[in-house]
């Protein structure tokens, strides 16, 4: 069944504790997938005890963006092969090397050869044929939308030699320490994020209120024309007119394309949640009363498991119904700045 876990480079370490009890759950093999240096990297172990996974977490993991797996064996041998992540295409493929890890168990099985797994075979059976001739397809919403139903309740995380990495249904896992972990049954999953009995983590805290983001915290995003300062935004500039809400003017045109860039880049992280509850005219109104800077914070605070993507909406729902009724721009004491 496995344990699959996606983070970031500023995800806080884990202790060996934590460490010992995945791999309780998972003795079956334990690997890990990253880019560095324009390359994908990838070390496997097929563990004797908890000291060689922890070994390979501490030289791998931590620190980096990364997938994590450990296999708890329910098809193929115990080894090497059959040890996530597994290769989809080589460096030699034409677009580079891609490579996934699984988590569940997928109804397509592993008659064909009973020593290897069933991930095995649906990458030789289903993902190579799909994938071969435009790799793009997969960093698509409406592929993933596809892949996600037909596997049903099973989760993939997929890793290329560019740093893309995608996880198809994501919302079947749990945000935790700041991370995503892929289930809650492989693993002495807490019922809430900041304890577990007598094993504990110190976590980011999740956002209560909109105030308590320190805009002056939020770093430089010059792909979103982010700045960091709210005067530089437009929400704040004197320049725009009273019919800026109206959105007829080049800011407003300026400001609807950010919501459709939000919106992209909320499905494009894998929020899919968000994504479906959300829309570019719902992310607009939300930006009319918070600004965009907020909202790009939120969206990568629901990224990176501070808040959940349930969260994500309601706030952006409410500044939404906000933005609406009172087309005024929010005070600094509102947004905490």
């Amino acid at each position: 069944m496995c344990l699959l876990i996606t983070q970031l480079a500023t995800a806080p370490s884990i202790p060996d504790h934590w460490l010992e009890d995945f791999y309780s759950y998972n003795p079956d093999g334990a690997g890990v997938m990253y880019v560095e240096d324009g390359r994908l990297q990838v070390h496997k172990v097929v563990p004797t005890c908890a000291e060689d996974f922890i070994k390979l977490f501490r030289d791998h993991a931590d620190g980096r963006e990364c997938a994590i797996h450990l296999r708890w064996r329910t098809h193929g041998d115990i080894n090497n092969e059959n040890t996530h992540p597994y290769e989809v295409f080589g460096e030699d493929h034409k677009d580079g090397a891609l490579w996934m890890m699984h988590n569940g168990v997928l109804a397509t099985g592993n008659a064909m050869d009973t020593t290897k797994s069933d991930t095995w075979h649906f990458i030789r059976d289903y993902l190579r044929p799909m994938l071969e001739h435009d790799r793009r397809i997969l960093f698509t919403y409406q592929f993933q939308e596809m892949l996600g139903k037909f596997i049903g309740n099973n989760r993939f995380t997929f890793l290329d030699a560019s740093g893309q990495m995608v996880t198809i249904n994501e919302e079947q896992g749990v945000r935790w320490g700041g991370r995503w972990m892929s289930n809650t049954y492989a693993w002495s999953a807490p019922l809430h994020l900041e304890t577990k009995g007598a094993l504990k983590i110190t976590t980011t805290p999740l956002i209560e209120t909109i105030a308590e983001i320190d805009l002056a915290e939020i770093p430089e995003r010059p792909t979103y024309g982010v700045t960091g300062d709210p005067t530089q935004s437009w929400r704040w500039s004197d320049t725009v007119g009273a019919n800026t809400y109206g959105y007829e003017d080049e800011y407003g045109d300026y400001v609807y394309a950010q919501a459709e860039a939000l919106h992209e880049e909320i499905g494009e992280l894998g929020l899919s949640v968000a994504f479906k509850q959300l829309d570019e005219n719902v992310i607009l109104d939300a930006i009319t009363y918070y600004g965009e800077d907020v909202l790009w914070e939120l969206v990568y605070q629901a990224h990176d498991g501070y808040i959940t993507e349930q969260e994500l909406v309601n706030t952006i729902r409410a500044a939404a119904t906000e933005g609406t009724a009172q087309p005024t721009q929010p005070t600094h004491e509102q947004l905490g700045a």
